[in-house]
């Protein structure tokens, strides 16, 4: 007899501009494909009960947010209440423009189509982020980092760059132990001490190359950037239109 066990899950669905809680009436919520009713927390936690025990595949929406997809295997090595942090990113009717400047560009290259392929602008910042230990050897997915100033980076995404290869990740979990991290996928490249992870930014990129999005003006100290995805499929320096 087969038996299926439910799990829950656990989110914190945050402002990347504010960082605070998303108001729960501006999200759309849909658990692999089907509109189960969360439970929302007065903290700000969002909970998902009776779910069944495979891959938890969430869709975000939003009147004032860019979509987000979310991809989570249920497994036995972490706890099921263990907190996922998904950061949402200002598309054009977003109301709070203080302090954001409204960012376009294009890519001449072909844009490879897929509904999991998501598109980023990096940027080289002063809130400084590196490898902090001697070598990371591909396959791996715990790094050591130093972070400046102890930022939350626990839910966000970046650009591995200033080594051999460059490469997108995201950080999943703060393992608490020496300043371990937990990435979302094992690296694909060797890194080294001291090579930067500069923080990104989702932008929306349609069919014709055309990309835009809202950026804090604190990161955009400079027009030249990087175009990345998390796949690693197009990697491009790129000229901002600032607005």
């Amino acid at each position: 007899m087969t038996i299926n066990r439910k799990v829950s899950k656990v989110l914190r669905i945050i402002d990347f501009v504010t960082g605070k809680d998303v108001n729960k009436n501006l999200l759309h919520l849909t658990v692999n494909e089907k509109n189960i009713k969360p439970i929302f927390k007065r903290d700000g936690y969002i909970v998902f009960t009776d779910l069944e025990e495979e891959l938890f595949h969430l869709h975000i929406s939003s009147p004032i947010y860019l979509s987000q997809i979310v991809y989570e295997k249920m497994n036995n090595h972490f706890p099921n209440d263990e907190v996922i942090y998904i950061y949402l990113y200002p598309n054009e009717s977003y109301p709070h423009k203080e302090n954001l400047i409204w960012v376009q560009g294009k890519v001449d290259e072909e844009i490879p189509k897929d509904e999991n392929i998501e598109y980023y602008l990096a940027f080289e910042s002063n809130q400084m982020i590196k490898i902090a230990q001697e070598e990371i050897v591909k396959g791996q997915n715990k790094v050591r980092l130093f972070v400046s100033n102890n930022k939350r980076i626990v839910g966000k995404s970046f650009w591995i760059t200033g080594g051999k290869n460059d490469e997108f990740c995201s950080v999943m979990r703060d393992l608490a132990k020496e300043n371990f991290y937990q990435l979302k996928k094992v690296l694909k490249y060797d890194h080294y001490r001291g090579e930067k992870l500069y923080p990104t930014i989702k932008v929306k990129i349609d069919d014709n190359g055309c990309f835009n999005g809202f950026i804090p003006s604190k990161l955009c100290t400079k027009e030249e950037v990087f175009l990345v995805n998390n796949e690693n499929i197009l990697v491009k320096k790129i000229q901002l239109n600032l607005i």
